[in-house]
């Protein structure tokens, strides 16, 4: 039983090795394609910055001219925390009274902590900032209520609604442009300022929850790297 299952393992790694032979093939090929001498992307942003609804040229960038990007990013945070809830669907591993120093901790830091994040998140349009850097800021609160007790992270189909909230507002813009305008995230007339805001703000939140997720279903004991780490042999000791 022990050769077969052994014989099954290195089967599986052969086949996958074989499967990202194409990939790596890709890969090599899009680094071969690179020009030697970049084109001057700066300048075409800024020749377009009235375009693109925001003042910022990385936002700019980011949620407008390659918008496509950053959703995919986006759409990859949003299955690392499905594959967290798939990992460990038990109850929360910080389930159990409120603990009342961190409680009245985040009682003083949770007004400056929705504060900063909606700043950061406005400040995105015309100063470093937005979506993933106020969903972090959101986030550290939400796993310090979590680590004081306060809240219990309930793996449930409305939460995994709640993670993908930034992927399906970014999507369903994605699909009102193309159909305003024939092309995918081009926002038509005057509306890319409440285009990108709208999206920002709703993948802001998702990625605050996705943090918690992650916090939550990695430090919790059900997982199987929280058993495995639980379960495995103590090392030789040294000679």
């Amino acid at each position: 039983m022990a050769e077969t299952r052994a014989y099954i393992g290195r089967t599986q790694r052969v086949m996958l090795a074989i499967g990202l032979l194409p990939l790596l093939a890709a890969l090599l090929s899009a680094i071969g394609s690179v020009p030697a001498r970049p084109p001057n992307l700066a300048a075409q942003v800024a020749a377009r910055m009235g375009d693109s609804g925001v003042t910022h040229p990385l936002t700019a960038v980011l949620l407008n001219f390659r918008g496509y990007d950053t959703m995919l990013e986006i759409a990859v945070l949003w299955l690392a925390g499905l594959g967290a809830l798939a990992l460990a669907p038990g109850p929360s591993a910080q389930r159990g009274r409120p603990h009342p120093v961190l409680a009245g901790l985040l009682r003083v830091l949770a007004p400056a902590l929705v504060m900063t994040a909606g700043y950061i998140l406005w400040a995105g349009g015309f100063r470093p900032g937005g979506a993933f850097q106020a969903g972090a800021v959101l986030g550290a609160g939400l796993v310090l209520a979590s680590l004081g007790g306060v809240v219990h992270l309930d793996p449930a189909r409305g939460l995994q609604c709640l993670l993908g909230l930034g992927v399906a507002v970014f999507t369903g813009v994605a699909v009102w442009s193309w159909a305003q305008t024939g092309e995918l995230l081009h926002y038509p007339g005057t509306t890319d300022k409440w285009a990108i805001l709208a999206i920002e703000s709703m993948a802001a939140l998702s990625i605050a929850f996705i943090l918690l997720t992650l916090f939550d279903r990695l430090t919790s004991p059900s997982t199987s790297l929280s058993t495995s780490l639980s379960s495995s042999p103590p090392p030789p000791p040294a000679a």
